[in-house]
């Protein structure tokens, strides 16, 4: 099946995704937001850019770290909610309301946390990406190792490697608020 769907053409190859997703997760999920124009992958890249967060949940299995990739967005515009909803079906919406002042507006977090939604989602914005491209190199050469590994469960917990525990170190060091070294 997996070589009829690569013979495919790239816009009927999306019709496929539910066959396809358990193929070969990380390189045909890109298929899904092939409807994407180029115009509006860049407006994307310019939210995460400036509302986006890149990031590792860290959190401890029963007898391991597990490091799980983040990428969210938090607004408090529904129609930026709407839009991006519409526009990638696929990606997860929690909303929480701040109690601290009652007339503030619920806050949104829309967010890919699975290694193949982060995934594709990168390789969508990264050309068009600015502040952030460090973090979204580094996230994908992460998720590439995990694609790649060859010891323990591949996506979770047993058998980082260092570089894959530097990487985490290095996104939260970009992450960092405050005042850098760099900063003049």
């Amino acid at each position: 099946m997996y070589e009829e769907l690569k013979s495919l053409e790239p816009f009927s190859l999306s019709m496929h995704v539910d066959n396809v997703y358990k193929v070969d997760t990380l390189s045909i999920l890109l298929v899904k937001y092939m409807t994407l124009s180029k115009e509006e992958w860049a407006y994307l890249a310019g939210i995460v850019d400036g509302e986006g967060s890149i990031s590792f949940r860290r959190r401890k299995g029963k007898n391991c770290i597990i490091l799980e990739p983040k990428v969210s967005i938090t607004t408090t515009s529904l129609e930026l909610v709407n839009w991006i909803k519409n526009k990638l079906p696929n990606i997860r919406c929690r909303i929480e309301k701040d109690h601290r002042n009652p007339r503030w507006k619920p806050r949104h977090e829309l967010y890919y946390q699975k290694h193949s939604g982060v995934y594709s989602f990168l390789k969508g914005i990264y050309p068009y990406l600015i502040i952030k491209k460090k973090h979204a190199e580094l996230m994908l050469e992460f998720i590439e190792i995990r694609k790649n590994a060859k010891w323990g469960n591949r996506w979770h917990g047993t058998g980082y490697s260092s570089r894959e525990f530097e990487i985490e170190r290095e996104i939260r060091k970009l992450n960092r608020k405050g005042r850098h070294d760099d900063t003049l």
